[in-house]
């Protein structure tokens, strides 16, 4: 297998699916499971991600193509609230309520109201037995990798405002050690 060859989302999201497994198993602490599920998000080539699995001997690299994801019951359960839309849908029945009520005396009112109802039900609010709405490997996957950036994005917030801090310090020090100087020559 070539390890020069770029790599997909896929295969990036794979390759964090092992570490969540070998994090779940007690292989890896949660700083070091974070790090590495950074780095397996930046990876572009195979062989940044084969570096991050040399030192867990149950889970090579080279069955990052073969595994089957692993999510918890927390991740399933808030990809499923996330794609609720209470709101919209209440909107949206109350505009196919009014239509009914427009449309009353028309023979076409049962199918010009009831298709959006169901629709709205269905697919806003959800309504229905929660194995209907089990949310897809791939929106699982995107909220994942979504997670990781947003605390990425996060911790890089938190050093900007140190570095800022740390200036800042560092011009006041050098702002009373000029006018200290400045006041002894007097």
């Amino acid at each position: 297998m070539n390890d020069r060859v770029r790599l997909s989302d896929d295969e990036r999201a794979q390759a964090m699916s092992l570490l969540g497994t070998a994090f779940s198993q007690g292989r890896l602490g949660v700083d070091e499971y974070d790090a590495r599920c950074q780095a397996a998000a930046r990876a572009q080539y195979r062989y940044e991600l084969n570096q991050l699995f040399l030192d867990l001997p149950s889970l090579p690299a080279t069955q990052i193509d073969k595994t089957v994801q692993v999510y918890s019951a927390e991740e399933i359960e808030e990809a499923r609230q996330a794609s609720r839309y209470p709101k919209a849908g209440i909107l949206a029945l109350t505009s196919a309520a009014a239509m009914g009520i427009v449309l009353i005396n028309s023979a076409l009112v049962p199918v010009l109201v009831i298709i959006p109802i169901v629709f709205v039900l269905l697919y806003m609010l959800k309504i229905g037995p929660d194995s209907w709405y089990v949310p897809s490997q791939r929106a699982l996957n995107r909220r994942r990798i979504q997670a990781i950036k947003a605390a990425e994005r996060q911790r890089a917030i938190e050093r900007r405002a140190q570095r800022l801090e740390l200036q800042h310090e560092l011009k006041n020090s050098a702002y009373n050690f000029a006018r200290s100087t400045m006041q002894r020559r007097r």
